[in-house]
Parts: structure tokens; C-alpha cells; sequence
């Protein structure tokens, strides 16, 4: 019988959770506020799931977007590690420099490197949409290329009531075999989403994990005081089921 000391731990596969944050000066005032608040409700979602899960351990990253992209820590990071002040809105809003960041270190040469292995990430998008670059050639090279931000859990949180949730679907979409971006209007999200539109449909823009996930958002307790850490969650707890 091996001894205590030969049993070796069990790694737990490390699931990644990356927030790509708009900071251009258009997030100014409320709308960063939100955002930031955001972020952190759904940090405490993370630490709490990741705390009590044997098979699942979540680790997390913030790009941000303005007239550059910018990663705010070299790799991954355990939620309980997350220390960053709230982020200032100024400059342009150009997603498509945080776009090619993305393609660039969602690699397994790059950003995602471990001996345990990884869970496909989920990639919350935190802005109104309302963008100035032309984001679209990045945004098909990285669905064309990219295997991780094809298979990824996708989530746009529209901050703001004039958010352009058209702009922000595009985003989630998938690439279809004609070549074109499939819009997924289903994963945006806006604060009265639950109590006025009832999504009905799974918030996974990947048609593979929509037959995991399926699952009917208004059977979710729902608060309305923080309707974003609601929905994620829901996302949250059904992905570490897996």
C-alpha cells in the first residue's frame, strides 16, 4: 500500500476567466462605475465556486481597451490574487486591438500553460459597444484562427442604455461556414433583461456547449439588485458541473 507521502495531489483543471474591459473615455462616469462593480461581484462568484469545487479551480486576467489594449497582470491569476484599483475611462475605444491580444496569448504557448490543464475559457466583453476602430477584420481572423476563442463561453454585459447590443452580439458571434460572423444577440446582457425581455435561451454562443448548458434562465433566483451576478452565476455553477 503506497505511503501518504508517495500519493501524489490531484491537479484540478484550471478554468479561465478573462474580463475584456472598454475603458475608453465613452465608459466615463456611471458606465466604468458599473463595470467595475461588475467585475467584482462576479470575482466573489468565482471565489466562492472555486473554493468549494474538487475538479474545477478558476483563474482570471483583465484586458483592457481604449486607444491600446492592455493586460493587467503577465498571466493568470487566482481571484483571491485579483488586486486592481478601478479602472479609468479615457481615450479611444478600439476592440480590435484587444482582439489580436486575445488571439496572441490564448495559446497553450503563451497565457494558458499548466500541467493540469485547461477548462475552455469564459470571456465576459464589458462595454457599450459603442466602438471607434473597425474591430471586424480581428474579430473574424481570431474566430478563424483561434481553437480556444471558437470553443470559449462568450458574454457581452451592455453598460449604459444607449449600448449597441447589435454591435456587442457581433462580437459573441460564430463563424459560419459561409464566412461570415453569426450574430449571438442571446449572450448580451443588460440589467432588465430578466424582468422585461425573460431570455429563454442558454447566454453560450457556442453551439456544442448550448446542448450542456441548455437550461431556462427564469428558474434562476433572481436579484435585482445585482442582476449581472445572477446570470453569471448561473454560468458559473453549470460550467464547473461539467
Amino acid at each position: 500500500m503506497p505511503k501518504a507521502e508517495d500519493v501524489l495531489p490531484v491537479l484540478r483543471k484550471i478554468l479561465p476567466v478573462i474580463f475584456v474591459l472598454d475603458t475608453s473615455s465613452g465608459m466615463a462616469g456611471e458606465k466604468i462605475v458599473k463595470a467595475n462593480e461588475v467585475m467584482r461581484e462576479i470575482l466573489d462568484i468565482l471565489k466562492k465556486c472555486s473554493a468549494r469545487n474538487a475538479d474545477v479551480v478558476f483563474e482570471v486576467n483583465v484586458l483592457s481597451f481604449s486607444t491600446e489594449a492592455k493586460w493587467y497582470f503577465p498571466q493568470l491569476v487566482a481571484p483571491e490574487d485579483y488586486h486592481l484599483d478601478n479602472l479609468c475611462a479615457e481615450g479611444e475605444a478600439n476592440l480590435g486591438n484587444a482582439l489580436k491580444e486575445l488571439n496572441d496569448k490564448l495559446s497553450c504557448s503563451s497565457m494558458l500553460i499548466s500541467p493540469a490543464g485547461f477548462r475552455p475559457p469564459i470571456i465576459f466583453f464589458i462595454s457599450d459597444g459603442i466602438l471607434s476602430d473597425h474591430w471586424e477584420e480581428a474579430l473574424l481572423e481570431i474566430n478563424q484562427n483561434n481553437e480556444w476563442f471558437k470553443i470559449a463561453t462568450k458574454i457581452a454585459i451592455a453598460v449604459g442604455e444607449d449600448a449597441d447590443r447589435d454591435v456587442l452580439a457581433q462580437v459573441l458571434g460564430w463563424l459560419h461556414k459561409d464566412g461570415k460572423i453569426m450574430p449571438y444577440e442571446q449572450a448580451v446582457i443588460a440589467p432588465n433583461d430578466m424582468e422585461v425581455s425573460r431570455i429563454t435561451l442558454p447566454l453560450i454562443t457556442c453551439p456544442f456547449w448550448e446542448q450542456l448548458f441548455g437550461r431556462d434562465l427564469n428558474t434562476l433566483p433572481y436579484d435585482s439588485a445585482n442582476p449581472y451576478s445572477s446570470i453569471a452565476k448561473l454560468i458559473i455553477e453549470n460550467y464547473i458541473t461539467i
